[in-house]
């Protein structure tokens, strides 16, 4: 991969973060709402975004771009919220995407140097 491909390739994945906070943001007002029609369209689209990231994650770690307890601390979140969903404890879903996917979404957004 060319240093520019990378640099592409970083931009789209930090949008893409952007976007998902957004849209989880989105999904938790209709939690809080109980519009239980629009979180079943829109959770199909966010289970699938995270599994993106994740994705994307786990080879921005092997890069060094990403730290790997970042990496860790995302996947165990990724579990939680499955926990979550599983159990349709919709209270809890809406904490974790509330208050603990916006921070870990900013702890792996990428500057452009990876780290030592």
């Amino acid at each position: 991969m060319t240093q520019e491909e990378l640099s592409q390739a970083i931009d789209s994945y930090n949008q893409y973060l952007q976007k998902m906070a957004e849209a989880t943001g989105h999904f938790c007002e209709d939690l809080v709402e109980s519009n239980y029609q629009e979180i079943s369209g829109v959770l199909p689209a966010i289970v699938e975004g995270l599994a993106w990231i994740n994705e994307a994650l786990e080879k921005f770690v092997k890069l060094n771009y990403i730290a790997n307890e970042d990496g860790i601390a995302f996947r165990e979140f990724i579990g939680k919220l499955y926990k979550a969903l599983e159990n349709k404890d919709y209270v809890l879903l809406h904490d974790l995407c509330e208050f603990e996917l916006g921070p870990l979404l900013d702890s792996i957004y990428i500057s452009e140097a990876p780290i030592n």
